[in-house]
């Protein structure tokens, strides 16, 4: 314990201490009152992080959630990918263009089965499909 002192020799402040983090082991100063055990909240979250975020966290589901609008999204990489895409991509071998589109032939944004994926080349040729859905019957262009 570090005391700070004036020239007679009086304590004066609070006392410091001096500790090591444990996530970066760096040496900081605290004082005695204070029941710090990390540097800086960075270092703090970090350390903490193996126990709130990905598989060890108490709210984790496998990566699998459900996005705003309805569809499943899979964590991949820290980021989430709607699994739509991901199954799209697999089976073709290559990654999506940002401008095609994945359509749902049945309606229903869960069912990601490659037989009821359709792929559009872009963003207007969906929307002319979905437009005259009541009178067009499409069929899986993947499979």
């Amino acid at each position: 314990m570090i005391e700070n002192r004036n020239k007679l020799g009086q304590i004066i402040g609070k006392p410091i201490l001096s500790k090591i983090c444990p996530n970066c082991k760096k040496i900081f100063k605290t004082y005695f009152s204070q029941n710090r055990k990390h540097c800086s909240r960075s270092c703090y979250w970090q350390s903490m992080s193996k126990f709130y975020f990905g598989k060890n966290a108490s709210g984790w589901k496998g990566g699998k959630v459900k996005h705003i609008g309805g569809y499943i999204a899979i964590r991949k990489n820290k980021t989430y990918i709607l699994e739509h895409r991901l199954i799209v991509e697999k089976y073709l071998g290559r990654s999506l263009k940002s401008v095609e589109q994945i359509h749902h032939i049945n309606g229903i944004k869960t069912d990601n089965r490659l037989k009821n994926l359709y792929l559009f080349n872009s963003i207007s040729e969906h929307r002319k499909i979905d437009n005259k859905w009541h009178k067009i019957k499409l069929t899986s262009n993947l499979v």
